[in-house]
């Protein structure tokens, strides 16, 4: 179920209320988008803490040049598209042979990481990245679950932190912080940010979505910083 109806409605009471801007910095993704993005963030990075591709170098967590670049493996949803980030010597699209599995030109490891590398920061993906497909698939294999963004259950804000400052400086004896105002004004709405308690890369900030069914009605035992804080997420 999308969450948009619900978050464009809080963004109009934002406005009202306390005259600072919450925006959209991405809602839904396309099942290609989310794949391209997840397949370079697990080659470059992957900052999910408990999932690795099936094909990893000895003591590394992130998809194998060999694997990658290897002309016979069929890419998952976007097998068209890996010549945009296999590159070869020269910064070419690397491509196969009419009707083989063999490359005209091989692949070179530092000019497809740069073009996978730029891909990301051109569309400032700059944290983990889910898959455009449940289970995955190659060149990755880690199992994952699709991106939320795909159905429109996950959205991307900006402006949140600025959001609970006001909301603190509106009513100081409610809250003992502004992430405590902007966790309990997000629940208002259904919504909660559920990896912003993670650490490093990992973590989301601006990262929101439904809240679960089994924490919705826990509000009165703990606050919404509490699950937010305590939440394992299914990586």
């Amino acid at each position: 179920m999308t969450i948009m109806t619900t978050v464009n409605r809080m963004l109009q009471d934002v406005s009202q209320k306390y005259q600072t801007q919450v925006g959209i910095n991405q809602s839904n993704r396309t099942g290609d988008q989310a794949q391209q993005f997840h397949v370079c963030h697990m080659y470059l990075y992957n900052y999910f803490h408990s999932r690795c591709p099936k094909y990893c170098d000895a003591g590394k967590r992130t998809i194998s040049w060999s694997h990658i670049s290897d002309a016979a493996i069929k890419w998952a949803l976007i097998d068209g598209l890996k010549s945009t980030f296999l590159r070869t010597s020269t910064g070419a699209p690397a491509v196969l042979n009419p009707g083989t599995s063999q490359w005209v030109d091989s692949p070179d490891e530092q000019r497809s990481t740069h073009a996978m590398s730029q891909f990301l920061k051109d569309h400032k993906v700059s944290s983990m990245a889910a898959p455009g497909v449940d289970g995955c698939g190659e060149p990755c294999g880690c199992n994952g679950h699709a991106s939320k963004h795909i159905t429109g259950e996950a959205c991307d804000l900006h402006g949140l932190e600025q959001l609970g400052h006001e909301i603190l400086k509106a009513d100081p004896a409610k809250y003992h912080d502004s992430t405590a105002a902007v966790y309990d004004f997000l629940h208002g709405y259904g919504l909660w940010p559920p990896l912003a308690h993670l650490t490093g890369k990992a973590q989301e900030l601006w990262h929101v979505e439904a809240i679960p069914h089994h924490l919705a009605h826990h509000k009165a035992k703990h606050s919404m910083a509490h699950h937010v804080k305590h939440h394992h997420p299914g990586c």
